[in-house]
């Protein structure tokens, strides 16, 4: 069933078994496909509900009495004695599984939505809508499980105190930025997402944003439309350091596919890596590439600070999250020649507004969040997403970031 018109997140190999409150290797940013884009509307609330104790067997269109009769066989009655009916009313149930928040919308139509159908009763909003906390609430109440497509809906604690029905949230993507996790824990509600399905697509589009910004190609593609044949230096990549702050499987790729290029990698994880080995690498990078997950320990990770290490002619990308990188230290650098240029998939405000200063800077090539767009992660994540919430509802969880704790 789909609600309004508009709001989306695959590999195999996982662990069945649920781990105490959160994962550490598994919580994090959200690096969705991408996650990633961005929102949504109310809709129709007219097809028969579910009775909530058949909901996981159910099947759709599978029709179901809305009363019961029970009558006794094969017994006589005593005389002068009238036995009546025995009548269940069955009570009116919540949808098994909602999809708040798939707008722009990806997963209505597809071959992920047609599987969750099959898990019972299913509510999909396809409108905005879910950035607003009571109206994210109103959309979810009553629901065992969710699928979470957007980071623009935040599961926080008061969330789930409203939502006393939520037993899982499976995460369209790797980021869990949008879920207060240690609240998921406490009221117990499991948190499942799809780690390493838009991999190698977002390390593709690392690199493209690293050439962009090296060849300086928007411009000159705008300089040329314009009638101008623009002779200046460009920057090549083979032989210089690439710096990548995060080894996770996305950052990984992006050493490999750096490496093929010619240059020299070096490699910093956040679990790992001290100070004085994240100051070394800014120092000699001529590329640093951010890949980390947002968590309190990693946010404003770039600041003034570190961009006062880094040489004049570093290119910065970021697909990983804005917040990585403290806003106006990032604009300062690129406006006063601290770095020669930038590359940006990610944002501290999505979408940006009109008017935003990053988009008047001439060194800085940016996409919109959809690093991780391609028809291949949209259709293996989406399916990866509603198989966590098939084993989950079969008493397997899988790829669980966060366990109710016991």
């Amino acid at each position: 069933m789909s609600e309004g018109p508009q709001g989306h997140r695959a590999r195999r190999g996982r662990r069945a078994d649920a781990r105490p409150v959160r994962d550490s290797d598994r919580h994090g940013p959200r690096q969705d496909a991408h996650d990633d884009a961005p929102h949504r509307d109310h809709g129709r609330h007219g097809e028969p509900a579910l009775r909530a104790a058949d909901a996981v067997g159910a099947r759709a269109g599978a029709a179901r009495p809305r009363v019961q009769v029970r009558a006794r066989r094969g017994r006589r009655r005593r005389a002068g004695r009238v036995r009546r009916p025995d009548l269940t009313v069955a009570p009116a149930a919540e949808p098994l599984v909602v999809v708040p928040d798939d707008f722009p919308s990806v997963f209505e139509g597809t071959p992920a939505h047609e599987r969750l159908k099959k898990l019972g009763e299913t509510r999909v909003y396809t409108a905005r809508g879910a950035d607003d906390e009571a109206e994210l609430i109103r959309r979810i109440d009553g629901a065992r499980a969710i699928v979470n497509i957007r980071a623009h809906a935040r599961f926080t604690d008061a969330v789930f105190a409203a939502c006393r029905h939520v037993k899982l949230v499976s995460i369209w993507g790797t980021g869990t930025d949008n879920v207060d996790l240690d609240a998921a824990g406490r009221r117990g509600v499991t948190v499942c997402n799809t780690p390493g399905v838009n991999a190698f697509a977002v390390a593709e589009h690392t690199l493209a944003l690293m050439l962009a910004a090296a060849r300086k190609i928007p411009r000159i593609d705008r300089e040329m439309r314009e009638g101008a044949w623009p002779r200046e230096m460009l920057t090549q990549l083979l032989g210089k350091t690439l710096g990548v702050f995060g080894t996770g499987k996305i950052g990984m790729r992006v050493a490999e596919l750096g490496r093929a290029f010619g240059m020299e990698v070096r490699t910093w994880n956040a679990r790992g890596g001290t100070a004085a080995a994240k100051d070394a690498i800014l120092r000699v990078a001529d590329v640093v590439s951010l890949h980390l997950r947002l968590a309190p320990d990693t946010r404003a990770f770039l600041s003034r600070r570190e961009f006062a290490l880094m040489k004049r002619t570093t290119i910065l990308v970021n697909t990983g999250r804005g917040a990585l990188v403290e806003r106006d230290a990032l604009l300062d650098a690129l406006t006063h020649g601290k770095v020669t240029a930038a590359g940006l998939d990610v944002f501290h405000d999505e979408p940006l507004k009109p008017g935003d200063p990053l988009l008047a800077l001439p060194n800085v090539v940016l996409s919109p969040h959809n690093a991780g767009q391609t028809p291949e992660v949209i259709r293996d994540g989406l399916l990866r997403a509603v198989e966590n919430v098939e084993n989950f509802l079969a008493g397997r969880p899988t790829d669980v970031v966060v366990a109710p704790v016991r």
